[in-house]
């Protein structure tokens, strides 16, 4: 240790000799001594700068480089993150509910949904019916409810869309495990996107309906529509619906 201070020591005199060597305010013969022979070859001044440098770094202690930690205060990625055209199944159902069910914004699960819907995915109307049977299906002081705006979402895609309408239809009338809340909301959806001329599916499906409150808001979303063709033939024989249900909004 005390050979490597003296080592130390006696290279930085040296060097900082040399670096007053170059100077050229102060050459070092001008400097010396007169009749003093203490002066570098110049051939040798940058060899010895060089080599007295190396020995200089090689005597300080080695700094270790930093490591990346993550900091676990960050939470999931952000959906924009996410390859939401390239994931597969296990990947995007991990993802639709991480996001969906945690402490994220409001606004960033709203926005996964939406950029689900505007995808390329051709499996796109499976995972909004996904999402709208394992979000939350009621509003919250944050926003309005994910379940609802998942089947807000298939609504507007069935506009000239015969999938994304029987997946609706499917999860109003035929998926009893769907709250209620979002049945209704459902059915009420299918009867206003339905094209005239199929309505007849409809009466269909509430004939076979054993909820009272998804029949009474299927009808509902039917008041509008009461007179056009293919509708008002068969919509006058459910008048006996149409009363308030008990405990319903």
């Amino acid at each position: 240790m005390l050979a490597t201070a003296a080592f130390t020591t006696l290279g930085v005199g040296v060097l900082l000799l040399v670096n007053a060597s170059l100077r050229p305010e102060l050459p070092l013969r001008a400097a010396a001594p007169a009749g003093s022979e203490a002066t570098v070859p110049e051939g040798q001044v940058e060899p010895l700068r060089q080599e007295l440098r190396a020995a200089f770094s090689a005597a300080l202690p080695t700094a270790e480089a930093p490591t990346e930690e993550l900091d676990p205060t960050l939470g999931a990625p952000s959906p924009g993150s996410f390859d939401l055209p390239g994931a597969d199944a296990t990947s995007l159902e991990q993802h639709l509910l991480a996001v969906g069910l945690g402490e994220g914004r409001h606004e960033e699960k709203l926005r996964l949904l939406r950029e689900l819907a505007r995808s390329a995915r051709t499996d796109k109307l499976e995972w909004l019916a996904f999402a709208a049977r394992h979000l939350p299906e009621m509003p919250t002081a944050k926003g309005e409810a994910l379940g609802a705006v998942a089947l807000g979402l298939i609504a507007d895609l069935s506009v000239g869309d015969d999938a994304a309408r029987a997946t609706l239809d499917a999860l109003a009338f035929e998926t009893k495990e769907l709250h209620v809340v979002l049945r209704r909301r459902a059915a009420a959806l299918a009867a206003e996107r339905c094209p005239a001329h199929e309505s007849d599916r409809i009466r269909r499906r509430l004939l076979a309906e054993e909820e009272p409150s998804v029949v009474a808001a299927t009808l509902d979303a039917l008041d509008a529509r009461a007179e056009e063709p293919g509708v008002r033939e068969w919509l006058g024989d459910f008048a006996g619906w149409r009363r308030p249900v008990a405990g319903e909004p």
